[in-house]
């Protein structure tokens, strides 16, 4: 650790991060995962920051390990981490370059590739050593060439070693654009889910998918399926005095007796009634309200990236699910600055729908947008309009929500998510906000049931 230049420093003096790049990063791993390794995060972030540089800096790390062992030769289980971790470097030094030159490009890096590290700290003892390492001397980060050198660098390769475990240029490049794990598949066990993709039926396509994610996505739909019902609206009762006379029967509104029943005197009438022998007019059933038109309206802003996404993609795909026979849905995907139709018939278009991710922050100039087309004017044909995004986007979006002039009879609800799988289910009118219920998905619970 260099005091001066307050940077990490490879043996040959050569810098290997900077402080002031190093912090923010740790700052927000310990928020989120726990801290991996420090070592292996600063190679990591170098190989992202100067991918030309790996070979040389790999000879570097190479001696050092022969220093290890005995008569210049790397010991045993050393040597056994660093080939994998040398195969797992080369893939981030071939990531594009948008993936791994900016912070928040190589903030997600991290994310992805260290979340399934067998050895990182608690997130409560992790924001604790950011704590430290940011007070802490010079002297207190050098660190000591001895027994505990290879235990820390052990440590360092073992993070790596799970951290590029399985990972292919493909899965990784797909992970970092879309924030969900790609599964990767043999031929073999290619044969029978080339069958079930050819039904062109979306949920048996992820009930039956070899991808756990997309299972998962499958079990978040039927979870919020079971928990959540979105408020009907109020229509009139279907025993209504319109239209003519479909029956007599023997029981009913007194409103209703035939009149020759009130030719009868007072106790026949009284007898009559009380043993059901009077008889009612039976009014015809008008036809039934249909429910309105739904459309849902799904974010992808950055807020939505990694595990909030799974929760925003299994919620809107149950409300994709028709509540009556011949019900109309429409889903419509935020792309650019406006909501366009989106649709999502097989998993292979769930993938390319998640290789798309919008860079701003919330929705608010395509909503608005869409929502001056579908608002009706007449309260009964408003249509029902459900968006679905971050818990972070609503509070963005409730300024301009309250300033809005709502029609009489609109149906827009809010249905928010987060990375933790809470879920709030709202609605938005005249006359405010109005929450409906909240409730929370597991999602180690859909994992563990695909």
């Amino acid at each position: 650790w260099d005091p001066d230049d307050h940077t990490a420093a490879w043996s040959d003096g050569a810098t290997l991060g900077f402080a002031r790049e190093l912090l923010p990063l740790l700052r927000e791993l310990a928020r989120e995962i726990g801290l991996p390794p420090l070592g292996s995060v600063l190679l990591v972030l170098f190989v992202a920051k100067h991918p030309d540089q790996l070979e040389e800096k790999w000879l570097l790390l190479d001696r050092y390990a022969r220093t290890l062992g005995i008569n210049d030769q790397s010991p045993a289980t050393v040597q056994r981490l660093l080939e994998p971790v040398s195969l797992g470097c080369k893939l981030i030094a071939q990531l594009p370059e948008e993936l791994r030159q900016s912070q928040g490009a190589r903030l997600q890096l991290l994310r992805t590739l260290f979340a399934p590290a067998p050895n990182r700290l608690s997130i409560e003892k992790s924001i604790e050593i950011v704590r430290e390492f940011r007070a802490a001397h010079a002297q207190q980060l050098t660190g000591e060439h001895d027994l505990r050198g290879m235990t820390r660098l052990l440590r360092d390769l073992k993070a790596l070693v799970a951290a590029f475990e399985s990972q292919t240029p493909e899965s990784l490049e797909f992970a970092l654009r879309t924030g969900v794990k790609q599964t990767s598949l043999d031929e073999a066990q290619l044969e029978l889910p080339l069958q079930i993709q050819t039904t062109g039926d979306l949920w048996s396509d992820l009930e039956q998918s070899q991808d756990e994610e997309m299972q998962a996505v499958a079990s978040l739909a039927r979870q919020f399926l079971a928990v959540i019902q979105i408020p009907r609206p109020l229509h009139r009762a279907d025993d209504q005095p319109v239209g003519g006379v479909s029956d007599i029967a023997n029981k009913g509104n007194p409103a209703r007796l035939l009149l020759s029943e009130l030719a009868n005197d007072d106790e026949t009438l009284a007898i009559r009634l009380a043993y059901d022998e009077a008889l009612y007019l039976r009014r015809e059933t008008p036809p039934a309200t249909p429910l309105p038109q739904r459309h849902v309206l799904l974010d992808n802003g950055i807020l939505l990236w990694g595990r909030a996404r799974l929760f925003a993609t299994g919620v809107a795909l149950a409300l994709l699910k028709p509540r009556t026979p011949g019900e109309v849905v429409t889903l419509h995907g935020h792309v650019l600055d406006e909501f366009s139709p989106l649709e999502i018939s097989t998993s292979q278009d769930l993938r390319e729908w998640w290789s798309r991710l919008e860079i701003a922050p919330d929705c608010g100039p395509a909503l608005h947008a869409i929502l001056d087309t579908l608002l009706a004017d007449q309260p009964e044909s408003q249509p029902e309009i459900i968006l679905v995004t971050h818990s972070d986007v609503e509070s963005a979006l409730a300024p301009s929500l309250l300033a809005r002039d709502w029609p009489s009879g609109s149906r827009f609800f809010l249905m928010t998510v987060t990375a933790s799988g809470r879920c709030t289910l709202s609605q938005r009118t005249g006359a405010g906000k109005r929450e409906i219920s909240r409730f929370a998905l597991d999602l180690s619970k859909a994992l563990q049931a695909s």
